[in-house]
């Protein structure tokens, strides 16, 4: 499915036999976790999950947009997607059709770039439909008039003293980020 930023590959981020099937499909260790989509900061909110005034003022500067912001995993719900790991990267990605696919479920989307793990981002649906052939199960056109920006997203951490520190510089700049902070 066709994100603002790359091209994206998706499965239920609650459903560990889905995440299974996706680690492999990309060929990715499942000691690298995944992204996780939601429709936004209230989806956030009605998981649970946790976030400080810092982490709020990057999300609404930023959602729904290219920032990930890596924050506490407190649900034991996506341990496969997050790789067991004690923290995980939410993203809201702003493309329409997404947005309103997301508002409609109840569980977040991993939703690593569409590749196999290691090489070039895909670039079209017939690239994806050749690569994943009999693996995915549909592949989503990108819709007329979507730009896409060819970066994955900026993958951002607040540390416990109020440190932003970006992880990965994406389709958001470092700059671009920090000039919240003023």
């Amino acid at each position: 499915m066709p994100t603002e930023t790359v091209w994206g590959i998706a499965a239920r981020a609650d459903h560990s036999a889905a995440v299974r099937a996706l680690y492999r499909a990309k060929r990715r260790s499942r000691y690298h976790p995944f992204l996780l989509a939601v429709a936004g900061v209230e989806s956030l909110n009605s998981m649970k999950i946790s976030v400080s005034k810092l982490e709020l003022k990057l999300l609404e500067a930023f959602w729904p947009g290219p920032l990930s912001l890596l924050l506490n995993n407190a649900s034991k719900h996506y341990s496969a997607a997050s790789a067991f790991l004690p923290k995980i990267g939410w993203r809201c990605p702003s493309v329409k059709y997404l947005q309103l696919l997301l508002s409609e479920l109840e569980y977040p989307l991993a939703l690593p770039s569409a590749n196999i793990s290691g090489l070039p981002e895909l670039s079209s649906s017939k690239e994806i439909e050749n690569i994943f052939a009999g693996i995915v199960d549909a592949v989503v056109e990108k819709p007329k008039g979507l730009s896409m920006k060819g970066q994955a997203s900026t993958l951002v951490e607040v540390s416990d003293n109020n440190k932003i520190k970006v992880l990965r510089e994406g389709a958001l700049s470092e700059n671009e980020i920090c000039s919240i902070l003023n």
